[in-house]
């Protein structure tokens, strides 16, 4: 699950339209994190998951 949150993330950090790339980084984790948590995540939480998995920062 985890490894299906890092492609979804990847490729929404690829997206070059910012509204969009917005809502594919919420989507994945909405749909790909916390599924794999089973609950809802703090901030510091995917921050933390997001360096442990070597993505950028996101806003």
């Amino acid at each position: 699950m985890i490894a299906s949150y890092e492609l979804a993330m990847i490729q929404a950090l690829a997206i070059s339209d910012p509204v969009a790339r917005s809502q594919a980084v919420a989507a994945a984790r909405a749909n790909q994190l916390s599924a794999a948590a089973n609950k809802p995540l703090s901030g510091a939480v995917v921050d933390r998951v997001d360096s442990l998995l070597g993505l950028p920062a996101t806003p």
